[in-house]
């Protein structure tokens, strides 16, 4: 991949300090972006930059994901998860330059009851899920060179992430109420960093679930976390009906990841051993 230059937007998310954090390590050209340096909702501002640097690849990790404002602000959400990747889409075809975008659970409605595959329709059921889709027909129908990923339940170092939520009522409170019946598949940047690189290098392209292995509760996900982090607060299973909040929920959007595993021919990691890996990494 050295002959690749990367150019990562959303450099202050922890996904895309996990790649800068990668390319360091293994010493590969990169670009890795903030908003104020690459806003990809200003349309301008992403033709002088690309033009600029000459990225071979870009790696679109910057979105607006608030869920909840989202609800109250669509037009904010639309304006970077539909618009500017639209925008992106566009140049990269325009120059050639090979996309990577990333997608959400939060595009199927949650009613299957079953892990979701890429065969299946997606049926969003609050404005953030709305515009992170309109994001994907964007890339499909822009670009025939392109890697677009679905993820949930992103983790990693950074403060934008359930575990960093719960790690934080816990210094105030001795039980924490956490929903029992919200099901989805934690996403370890780490985990996204490295399969998204080795399906480049691979030349995969098309759409691909690229979550970790396995699927839980987010009672359960804090449960597993709090034992191996040595976090001691007493956890009480909850509905999430107890905690309303403005943007609907899917309650079941888990997905298979088993097309990507497959085409890669590797196991991607599971969830537990993902949360076992990020405290490890974490700790501190």
């Amino acid at each position: 991949m050295l002959s690749h230059s990367f150019l990562v937007s959303g450099a202050q998310g922890q996904l895309g300090r996990a790649f800068e954090r990668y390319f360091q390590k293994n010493g590969q050209p990169f670009y890795c972006l903030s908003k104020a340096q690459f806003n990809i909702a200003d349309s301008d501002q992403v033709h002088s930059v690309v033009k600029e640097l000459k990225p071979s690849v870009v790696i679109n990790c910057a979105a607006f994901n608030n869920v909840d404002l989202a609800q109250s602000c669509p037009q904010d959400a639309l304006a970077v998860n539909a618009h500017g990747v639209a925008t992106l889409a566009q140049i990269c075809r325009d120059q050639k330059i090979f996309l990577v975008h990333y997608s959400t659970d939060y595009v199927f409605s949650g009613e299957k009851k079953a892990p979701y595959d890429e065969k299946d329709m997606p049926d969003p059921i609050n404005q953030y899920g709305a515009t992170k889709l309109q994001g994907e027909q964007a890339v499909t129908n822009l670009l025939n060179d392109h890697l677009l990923l679905r993820v949930s339940w992103v983790f990693g170092q950074g403060e934008r992430n359930f575990l960093f939520k719960a790690s934080q009522w816990a210094q105030e409170r001795k039980e924490l109420r956490i929903a029992d019946d919200e099901v989805s598949c934690p996403s370890f940047v780490d985990d996204i960093v490295s399969t998204t690189l080795l399906a480049f290098s691979r030349g995969l392209t098309g759409l691909y679930h690229a979550n970790n292995t396995g699927f839980c509760s987010r009672y359960a996900w804090v449960k597993f976390f709090f034992q191996n982090a040595g976090i001691n607060n007493t956890i009480v299973p909850v509905s999430a009906d107890e905690f309303p909040l403005p943007a609907k929920r899917p309650r079941f959007s888990a997905m298979s990841n088993q097309s990507l595993s497959g085409a890669l021919r590797i196991s991607i990691p599971s969830w537990q051993d993902a949360v076992v890996k990020f405290v490890q990494t974490y700790k501190d």
